[in-house]
């Protein structure tokens, strides 16, 4: 019983240094039309970026834990499927020059992996077709951010819902 106990305040404390200062998106990733966010530790992340929670906007102002997704701030794109529900397509970079394209579907309850591709920007060939690909879908947020990446300790966590002081 003991151990059961340590174990669960250890993890307890865990997820409370995740949410103290998270690294913050505030976008809205499930074309709604509401601003959602995306939670993560910034500190555990690589070169490739690193995993998000994504929580959607509710109608009494709470953002409920939808799924996650591993990417970097700067390489997802959000385009719109239909009413409440979007397409990300994130950079997943590998090394070497390698990677993945990955697509998730993203509705107010879920988030779903729905494909990868092995995807190779040949960031050293800018007339190549996947270079101006990569281009088209991620330059954007270098130059205009669609999201506001900051470090908050104004997130509180609770269960699957988030909320903002």
């Amino acid at each position: 019983m003991r151990v059961l106990i340590a174990l669960l305040l250890l993890a307890a404390s865990m997820r409370a240094q995740v949410t103290e200062r998270p690294v913050v998106i505030e976008t809205d990733f499930n074309c709604d039309g509401k601003k959602d966010l995306a939670l993560s530790n910034g500190s555990e992340w690589g070169n490739a970026g690193g995993d998000w929670g994504i929580y959607i906007r509710q109608s009494d102002g709470r953002f409920r834990y939808a799924g996650s997704a591993f990417f970097h701030p700067l390489a997802f794109h959000i385009e719109r499927a239909d009413d409440q529900t979007a397409l990300m397509t994130v950079y997943q970079r590998a090394g070497g020059g390698d990677g993945s394209l990955v697509t998730y579907k993203i509705t107010k309850n879920s988030v779903k992996q729905l494909s990868s591709e092995r995807f190779r920007p040949s960031e050293n060939i800018p007339d190549s077709p996947n270079h101006k690909r990569y281009e088209e879908m991620f330059s954007g947020l270098r130059e205009h951010p669609l999201h506001r990446l900051y470090t908050s300790s104004e997130i509180v966590v609770d269960g699957q819902f988030a909320t903002k002081k």
